[in-house]
């Protein structure tokens, strides 16, 4: 009916009650409004609100139920006085807070503005290789593994406290090695189980060495499979052609060379040239004097 009334006296009058229209102006008016969340961290933030007409002081309530409006310890009509911010700490990482505020006049209190939402950050960590991701390469490969929004809560680190996912069978974390408070050095062993498809593994690091309660999952790192094919080899005058079986959706091939049938095979591509017509064809012009054994891998990048 009062909206109704408004209409009326605008018709006649040519000017309408904005409390009406908007009720959410006599909040700005008689209480303080959320404005902003700044200074964001995973374990706090500040408040900032809007300074009303009039009040002698300020409170504060902050929540993690709107519904059942149960304020967190310390923040059930917290006295703020008559600043315009408060910096808010000792919270959970992840979670999602809300924020009102009330004036106090020496009569009694303003209603309460309205809710503000603050979203706390997730801490993530990143998996970054300090040498070759390839399967012949993982054994003894160094991983760093760098936390964002987080810290380790201790120096002394185990691999019983980062769990490796999504690994290939016969990888496992040898041993860790801390630098500073937001990183730490993996260092892989790799039994050299075969395989034939990439892997992006990932670590999960147990919230005992971190500076909060939950676990952090890190970012994935790719590592990149050899797959094994065979091939034959052509011999004209001193020049050696091996022929590479096809594997399917291949992006390169690779050749190894050794002078051990049973092991020691190191990357051999760069001693000859891959046929630019053919990338199967691989060739070398000079052939080694001595004895030399060759294999071919296909990569899926």
């Amino acid at each position: 009916r009062e909206r109704q009334r408004n209409e009326r006296i605008f018709e006649r009058q040519g000017n309408r009650n904005p409390f009406i229209d908007v009720p959410l102006f006599a909040h700005q008016l008689w209480s303080p409004v959320p404005t902003h969340a700044s200074s964001l961290s995973q374990t706090g933030f500040t408040a900032n609100w809007s300074t009303p007409l009039d009040a002698t002081k300020y409170y504060l309530q902050v929540v993690t139920d709107t519904l059942t409006v149960i304020p967190i310890s310390g923040y059930n009509d917290y006295d703020a006085g008559l600043y315009t911010s408060k910096a808010i700490s000792g919270l959970s990482s992840a979670n999602t807070y809300y924020y009102r505020l009330r004036s106090y006049f020496v009569s009694g209190y303003s209603m309460y503005s309205p809710w503000l939402t603050v979203n706390l950050p997730t801490p993530t960590a990143t998996l970054t290789a300090l040498g070759s991701v390839y399967e012949y390469d993982l054994d003894g490969l160094q991983v760093n593994i760098n936390l964002q929004g987080a810290s380790f809560s201790s120096s002394s680190l185990n691999p019983s406290q980062f769990t490796l996912q999504n690994a290939p069978a016969g990888l496992s974390i040898h041993s860790v090695t801390y630098q500073n408070v937001s990183t730490a050095t993996l260092t892989l062993s790799f039994d050299g189980s075969d395989f034939d498809d990439n892997y992006h593994i990932t670590v999960l690091i147990s919230p005992a060495v971190l500076s909060q309660t939950t676990s952090i999952q890190s970012s994935a790192l790719q590592l990149i499979a050899y797959i094994e094919t065979p091939l034959t080899i052509d011999f004209v005058s001193d020049q050696i052609t091996l022929n590479i079986s096809e594997v399917e959706d291949a992006d390169s091939y690779i050749i190894f060379s050794s002078t051990d049938p049973y092991g020691g095979y190191i990357p051999y591509s760069a001693m000859g040239y891959f046929d630019s017509q053919d990338p199967k064809r691989w060739i070398q012009s000079a052939a080694p004097q001595a004895r030399q054994f060759y294999k071919a891998a296909a990569i899926k990048n």
